[in-house]
C-alpha cells in the first residue's frame, strides 16, 4: 500500500508534528481507530496531506458556521432560493417538531417526509400510501437522534432537529433518477458520483469526471460503476455545482435534473462521514491537490490561544508544501491507499 509523500519539514517541525498527531490521536482514539479500519492507514491530521486526512481535519478543527447552515436541509433551501433563483428547489409543504401534526391532506398525496439534521432520515409517500403509526415512530426516532455524533460530523450536531414534508420529485412516473453528487473544491468540479434508480432493486452507479467522461471503477458502496453516456445536461449541472461551491474550500453538491431544469437536493461537507472513496487514484488525487485547506474557516479566521499557535504552525507547514519543487516531494496525497472493506 503506497504512502503519500511527506512534506519536507525541518527536524524541529517534524517533532512538533509528531507531538500534535499523538495528542490528536490520544484525544480522539475511537476516531483514529475507525479511520484506520476504513482507510487502511493511521491518519496524521496535524498536517493533513491525504484527502481523507483533510476530511478528518475538517471534523476536528473547522467550525465554519456556513457548514451548519448549509447542512440544515431547511436552511439550505432558503440559501439556494436567495442566491440562485434559476435553480429549482423542492417546495416545503409543512415543517414542525411533532409528526402527529403533519396535515392529513399532505399525506393523502405525494410527498417526502424528512428530518433536516442528517442523512438517511426520510420516508417517501406515493398517492397517500403511508402507515401513519409507522411514520410517527420513525419520525420521533429521527428527532431523538444526535446525527453526526458517531463520526464527529460537527456541523450536523449543531442543527436543531425538525421534521418537514416536501414536494416529491418525480421523473417519467417514478421517483427522480439519477442523483448527481458533484465534488467541488475552490469552485471547480473534479468529478461526479451518479446513482441511478436508488429507490429500487435495479440501482447502479457511475463516476464521471468534470468533462463527463465515465470512469467505471469500484465505489465505496462496493459496486463497480458503469460506463454511461455523457448526460446531455452535464454542463448545466457542473455549472450550477461550481457556482454553489465557489465560496467554499470543498463541498459535495447534490443535484437532480428534470425536464432540462436543475433541481437542488443538498450540500454535504462530510461525504460518507469523511470516507467517500472511488478506486480511481487520479480523480481522488485531483480532488486532494485542489482542496486548499488554507481557504477553510479555521485558517482564514483569527484563532486564539493553543488553536492560534497551531493555526500559525499549520500555515507555515502548508507554505513549505506549496514551495516544494516538483519532483522533490510530490504534491500531498499524490498516491492514495486502496480502501479496505
Amino acid at each position: 500500500m503506497s504512502r503519500a509523500p511527506q512534506v519536507r519539514l525541518p527536524a524541529a517541525d517534524r517533532t512538533l508534528r509528531a507531538i500534535a498527531d499523538a495528542l490528536i490521536t490520544l484525544a480522539h482514539p475511537r476516531l483514529a481507530v475507525t479511520f484506520r479500519r476504513r482507510m487502511g492507514y493511521w491518519p496524521r491530521p496535524a498536517l493533513p496531506e491525504r484527502l481523507h486526512e483533510k476530511f478528518l481535519w475538517r471534523k476536528l478543527f473547522d467550525r465554519d458556521p456556513r457548514h451548519v447552515e448549509l447542512s440544515d436541509k431547511l436552511l439550505a433551501k432558503l440559501h439556494v432560493r436567495k442566491r440562485w433563483p434559476d435553480i429549482r428547489v423542492p417546495a416545503v409543504y409543512w415543517q414542525g417538531a411533532d409528526p402527529a401534526e403533519v396535515p392529513e391532506a399532505i399525506l393523502a398525496g405525494d410527498c417526502a417526509i424528512k428530518a433536516n439534521h442528517g442523512s438517511g432520515m426520510n420516508l417517501f409517500v406515493r398517492a397517500g400510501a403511508v402507515d401513519r403509526a409507522r411514520l410517527t415512530v420513525l419520525a420521533r426516532r429521527w428527532l431523538r437522534r444526535v446525527y453526526g455524533r458517531r463520526h464527529r460530523e460537527w456541523a450536523y450536531r449543531k442543527i436543531p432537529a425538525r421534521l418537514f414534508a416536501e414536494q416529491l420529485l418525480v421523473k417519467d412516473g417514478a421517483l427522480v433518477s439519477p442523483d448527481y453528487k458533484l465534488y467541488v473544491t475552490g469552485g471547480e468540479c473534479v468529478y461526479g458520483f451518479v446513482k441511478f434508480n436508488r429507490h429500487d432493486a435495479t440501482v447502479h452507479e457511475a463516476v464521471l469526471d468534470r468533462d463527463g467522461r465515465p470512469h467505471p471503477v469500484l465505489t465505496d458502496s462496493g459496486m463497480t460503476g458503469r460506463a454511461v453516456d455523457r448526460p446531455a445536461h452535464w454542463d448545466r449541472l457542473v455549472e450550477a455545482a461550481e457556482a454553489m461551491g465557489a465560496d467554499l474550500d470543498c463541498v459535495r453538491v447534490d443535484l437532480y435534473e428534470i425536464g432540462g431544469e436543475v433541481w437542488f437536493s443538498e450540500f454535504t461537507f462530510y461525504s460518507q462521514a469523511g470516507y467517500c472513496w472511488i478506486d480511481d487514484r487520479e480523480l481522488l488525487s485531483q480532488l486532494n491537490r485542489k482542496w486548499d485547506i488554507s481557504r477553510s474557516w479555521f485558517l482564514s479566521t483569527p484563532q486564539t490561544g493553543i488553536k492560534g499557535a497551531y493555526a500559525r504552525l499549520l500555515r507555515s507547514w502548508l507554505d513549505m508544501s506549496a514551495q516544494t519543487p516538483v519532483g522533490a516531494a510530490p504534491a500531498s496525497g499524490a498516491f492514495l491507499p486502496r480502501k479496505n472493506g
